[in-house]
């Protein structure tokens, strides 16, 4: 079941009696909200009492309102100026619609908030710590755009508010869809039937050291996975070192980690490495 749809049962169930006070709408207001959405018109009945009036709502919600405040709250709670009947039917459609603009909102603000949260979640926390080592270590001549990626690691807040951006374009006002997708980051579950392309999170660091041209990839794809490799511009001096180069395996002009990630340390193996061969 939608958790929108629980949160209003739970509200609905639990609701007690309020008293209406000018000063303190919102309560009220937020359970006529929590109404509204169950269903926009509703029957009430306005029993008279010694301190002023009993509203209730289908006995769902009981409003009591001392006589003095009566007339302000037919006005302002149920739109009422001129003629309040003991038994009549109010519609809360502006409740509704306000609750929904501002459930809007607050479910584009949460999956901002947990398309950022990623970066402190494994694996994409490993492939950040490594970027930041591999920048201590190589420096960045550049920063390469790789068309794979959904989220630049570089450019994560900037590329997330596109993102929002598009799901906005194609989702809109829809709620159900945009929790769809807040689960899916929660839960680390296949993203691919949401975006387009290979990976959800990447970045390519172009570094120069010692003269050779060096290339840092990783990636994260829709299945939660990190790769990462090493491209070296100068293939001759990659076959001398390669040899002294652990945990590792070399391909052509490319160097990937054998279980997907480089280990703790050995960019500084591979810079001491060229250090001792490049005179």
């Amino acid at each position: 079941m939608n958790r929108f749809i629980n949160n209003i049962i739970n509200e609905v169930t639990t609701s007690a009696d309020v008293v209406y006070l000018p000063s303190g709408f919102g309560d009220i207001k937020k359970r006529l909200e929590t109404l509204a959405r169950l269903k926009k018109d509703w029957n009430i009945e306005i029993l008279e009492r010694d301190y002023g009036y009993e509203v209730n709502f289908e006995g769902k919600l009981k409003v009591v309102v001392e006589r003095e405040y009566f007339p302000v709250f037919c006005k302002n709670v149920l739109g009422c100026e001129k003629y309040v009947a003991p038994k009549m039917t109010v519609s809360l459609y502006e409740y509704l619609k306000e609750s929904i603009d501002r459930r809007i909102i607050e479910v584009y603000e949460e999956l901002r908030e947990k398309l950022l949260s990623m970066l402190i979640e494994p694996p994409i926390s490993y492939l950040d710590e490594d970027v930041f080592e591999w920048e201590r270590v190589f420096g960045v001549k550049s920063y390469l755009t790789s068309p794979t990626v959904l989220l630049r690691l570089e450019k994560l807040e900037e590329d997330i508010e596109v993102l929002i951006g598009r799901i906005r374009g194609r989702y809109g006002n829809s709620i159900g869809e945009i929790e769809k997708i807040i689960d899916a980051i929660e839960d680390k579950r296949n993203l691919s039937f949401e975006f387009a392309g290979r990976n959800l999170i990447g970045t390519k660091i172009q570094s120069e050291y010692k003269g050779i041209e060096l290339l840092f990839t990783g990636e994260v794809n829709f299945n939660w996975k990190l790769s990462e490799d090493i491209e070296m511009g100068d293939t001759d001096l990659l076959d001398q070192i390669s040899g002294e180069l652990k945990g590792v395996k070399v391909s052509k002009n490319k160097i990937y980690p054998i279980g997907g990630r480089f280990a703790s340390g050995f960019f500084r193996e591979l810079r001491d490495v060229v250090k001792e061969v490049i005179v």
